[in-house]
C-alpha cells in the first residue's frame, strides 16, 4: 500500500474518530479508500451529518502529515484495512479498525491459533498461578497468547508466556504517546520484543467512554478463541464474552475455586450457558486441534488426561500432526427418522449440516436464529451425539 493510501486512511480516521462503525458504513459502496476520500472531501458522500461534514473540513492534510510522522518516527509500524501484514482474521469482523498502530510485528498472526486471555485486574492466588501456568504450556504448543495489557490476569498471560521466547500479542486501549505509567510502558516494550502491541488510537486521539470495548472486538477478533480465567457476574471482562458471541468465537472457562465465592459467578454463568469448562491446557489444545500426545507420559496429573478421556480418544492409532480438517470428514446421512425426534430448530440446523460442517455464524444467517440461541441448540445436539465440533467454530454432523 503506498504512503497516499495510508494518509487516506489515517485521514479518514482522523475525521470519523477511532472505533467508529460510520466509516464502514458511508465507505460501503466505494471500491477503494482513494475514492472515498476523494467524495469526502467534495462532501459528495450521502448519510452524513452536518457534525461529519465539519469534521471533514477542520481536519487538514498537514494535520495528518503531522501524526504520520510522529507515528514512523518512533519507530511504530502502521497497517491500513487492506494492506499487507494487516491481520486476516480482523477482516471478518463487523466492524474492523481501518488502521492499526504496531509496536512490533505483527507477521507471525495469520499462521497461528491466538487466545485471548481475560480475567480481573485483583486475581486470587489461584487465578494467577492457573493462568500463568495455562498461558506458559499454550503458548508452549505454538498458541499465540492475546492480552488487553492491563495489571492482574492480562499481564501474568503474557509476562509467563513469552518466558518460553514464543510471539505474544497485546491490544492497546489508548495511543502508545498517553502512556505514562513506567511498569506499563516496561510491558509494552517488552511484549513488543516478543511479538507485537497494536492499538487503533493516534497520537492526540481522543478516546471515549466505548475505548475499553472497542479495544475488546479487537483482541477478540484476532484470535480463535477467549479463555476466562476469572471474572465475577459484574465483570466489565462479560464484555469480551457478547463479542466472542457475536464473532462466533470458542469460549473457554477456568472451572470455579469456589463456587460460593463471587469472584467467580460470572465463570459459573458462562459454563451454565454452554461455554467449554477448561481444568487442564489439553482440553483448549484438542478443541483447537492441536495435539498434545506428549503429555500423556506426564506424572504431573495437572497435565495428563484422564483415563477415561484416553479411554474414549486411543492413542494406539497413527495420528496426524496437523490440525483437524472439518471438510476431510464425509458426514453422516442422517436419516428423516433421526430428525423427527429433535425439536424444530435442532432439526434444522441438523439438516443444514447435511451438506458439511458450517461456521456457526453461517448456520445462524441461513436458520434466521439469533447466534446465542444457535449455540445453545449446538452445544445440546452435541451433549446428545448428532454434532462435533471443530476448530474454528464450525460444526458438522458425527
Amino acid at each position: 500500500m503506498s504512503i497516499k493510501e495510508q494518509l487516506l486512511w489515517l485521514w479518514a480516521v482522523m475525521v470519523f474518530g477511532a472505533g467508529n462503525k460510520r466509516i464502514w458504513e458511508l465507505s460501503a459502496n466505494y471500491e477503494d479508500i482513494t475514492e472515498f476520500a476523494s467524495d469526502l472531501a467534495r462532501g459528495r458522500v450521502s448519510g452524513m451529518s452536518d457534525t461529519e461534514k465539519k469534521r471533514v473540513r477542520e481536519v487538514k492534510p498537514d494535520d495528518v502529515k503531522k501524526v504520520y510522522t510522529q507515528v514512523v518516527e518512533s519507530g511504530t509500524k502502521i497497517y491500513c484495512y487492506g494492506s499487507e501484514g494487516y491481520p486476516q482474521a480482523l477482516t471478518q469482523i463487523a466492524d474492523p479498525p481501518a488502521v492499526l498502530f504496531c509496536k512490533g510485528n505483527l507477521d507471525f498472526l495469520n499462521d497461528r491459533s491466538v487466545l485471548a486471555v481475560v480475567g480481573t485486574r485483583e486475581p486470587s492466588e489461584y487465578s494467577d498461578m492457573a493462568c500463568r501456568r495455562f498461558s506458559r504450556e499454550l503458548s508452549r504448543r505454538d498458541v499465540v497468547i492475546a492480552s488487553g495489557l492491563a495489571k492482574g490476569i492480562d499481564t501474568a498471560a503474557v509476562t509467563a508466556a513469552f518466558e518460553n521466547g514464543k510471539p505474544v500479542v497485546g491490544v492497546y486501549a489508548k495511543a502508545f504517546e498517553e502512556c505514562t505509567d513506567e511498569t506499563e510502558k516496561e510491558l509494552i516494550n517488552a511484549v513488543s520484543q516478543n511479538g507485537a502491541v497494536i492499538t487503533e488510537y493516534y497520537p492526540g486521539a481522543q478516546r471515549n467512554l466505548y475505548a475499553f470495548k472497542n479495544r475488546n472486538r479487537i483482541m477478540i477478533g484476532i484470535s480463535s478463541g477467549v479463555f476466562f480465567v476469572e471474572c465475577s457476574s459484574s465483570s466489565r471482562g462479560l464484555d469480551n464474552y457478547i463479542k466472542a458471541l457475536s464473532q462466533g468465537k470458542q469460549i473457554y472457562v477456568m472451572s470455579p475455586h469456589d463456587v460460593f465465592d463471587n469472584r467467580y459467578s460470572g465463570q459459573a454463568h458462562m459454563i451454565r450457558n454452554g461455554c467449554k469448562a477448561v481444568f487442564a491446557p489439553w482440553d483448549i489444545l484438542s478443541s483447537l486441534g492441536i495435539p498434545y500426545s506428549e503429555y500423556l507420559d506426564s506424572d504431573d496429573i495437572y497435565l495428563r488426561p484422564s483415563d477415561d478421556f484416553i479411554e474414549k480418544k486411543p492413542r494406539g492409532k497413527k495420528s496426524s500432526s496437523k490440525k483437524a480438517k472439518p471438510n476431510d470428514e464425509k458426514p453422516r446421512e442422517t436419516a428423516a427418522s433421526e430428525l423427527d425426534k429433535l425439536e424444530p430448530q435442532s432439526a434444522k440446523l441438523c439438516e443444514l449440516m447435511m451438506c458439511g460442517p458450517m461456521l456457526a455464524d453461517e448456520l445462524a444467517v441461513k436458520s434466521g436464529l439469533d447466534i446465542t440461541e444457535v449455540f445453545g441448540l449446538l452445544t445440546e445436539l452435541e451433549l446428545e451425539g448428532y454434532v462435533k465440533s471443530y476448530a474454528g467454530k464450525m460444526y458438522g454432523l458425527v
